[in-house]
């Protein structure tokens, strides 16, 4: 099995990432500095303490960043379509569901319509998104797609699953709108969550369900196991009858390159915003 770090990991990506490409040791504080019944601060000398050690981290995430050098390519999760606008895919969170009320029904109905029986309910949508909050550390998120405001689609992408090794990522539940198919719209959402699995892993496995002669699996198929890259662990299709297919995908070198200087670039907009939060405390 590849090594979950690339090979020219310093010790400083090690201890920043975590050898499973978490951003362990690094947690983002969920606690508020003691408060007076005034507002008046009692003591912030544990807020001090973080702040020194969150500008510590900032300055060892620069050093690796800046030895990573410039990618080959660059990642654009919003990317103009033609025709289309502006699509944009993000990773869902509770406080997206509480901006927008209507998220959380939209987000079933449009999963349910697509899947043609009741996939979801909006309990479940909304613990999806929840598992967004924990940024940087998540283990599974929601990505969204969003195009001129609107939810076309969505996915969920998780760094480990119970049912696979430590290194081998997963994605699942990919639906776009059924009025929005066509467009591009699950290329770019397959972008997004392969590029976080990048961050952490170095595999990919998808299983989804196959009829020969049906021409929407044989649709699925072409574009699982011949576009996007994947292979059936179980070999070729029987021939008859409905069958599961388990498939995976390495992710290369580069592109693991790729995935975890994105990574380490959104632990690092975590830290800037926590320490902004806390200088402002301190002042």
């Amino acid at each position: 099995q590849p090594s979950a770090l690339p090979s020219a990991c310093t010790p400083a990506m090690t201890a920043v990432m975590g050898q499973s490409g978490h951003s362990e040791g690094y947690e983002k504080s969920t606690k508020r500095p003691a408060t007076s019944e005034d507002g008046e601060g009692i003591d912030n000398s544990a807020t001090a303490r973080r702040a020194t050690m969150l500008r510590r981290k900032l300055a060892e995430l620069d050093a690796v960043l800046q030895s990573m050098g410039e990618t080959t390519a660059v990642f654009q999760p919003a990317i103009v379509a033609a025709d289309q606008g502006v699509i944009e895919v993000v990773v869902g969170s509770s406080k997206m569901a509480e901006d927008r009320p209507e998220l959380v029904p939209q987000i079933s109905a449009m999963v349910n319509r697509a899947y043609g029986y009741r996939r979801v309910d909006r309990r479940d949508v909304q613990e999806r998104l929840a598992m967004g909050d924990a940024g940087s550390s998540a283990n599974r998120v929601l990505h969204l797609a969003i195009s001129n405001g609107a939810i076309v689609g969505c996915m969920s992408s998780t760094i480990r699953v119970p049912w696979a090794e430590d290194g081998c990522g997963h994605w699942g539940l990919l639906v776009v709108d059924v009025d929005h198919q066509g467009k591009g719209f699950a290329s770019k959402l397959v972008a997004a969550a392969e590029l976080r699995l990048a961050g952490a892993c170095s595999e990919i496995q998808i299983e989804y369900e196959f009829t020969p002669d049906e021409e929407e699996s044989e649709r699925l198929m072409a574009w699982y196991e011949g576009k996007l890259g994947f292979r059936c662990t179980s070999g070729h299709p029987r021939g008859h009858g409905k069958e599961f297919r388990k498939c995976r995908k390495p992710i290369s070198q580069e592109d693991q390159q790729w995935g975890r200087q994105a990574r380490l670039t959104g632990v690092r907009e975590e830290f800037v915003a926590e320490l902004a939060a806390l200088e402002s405390a301190l002042q």
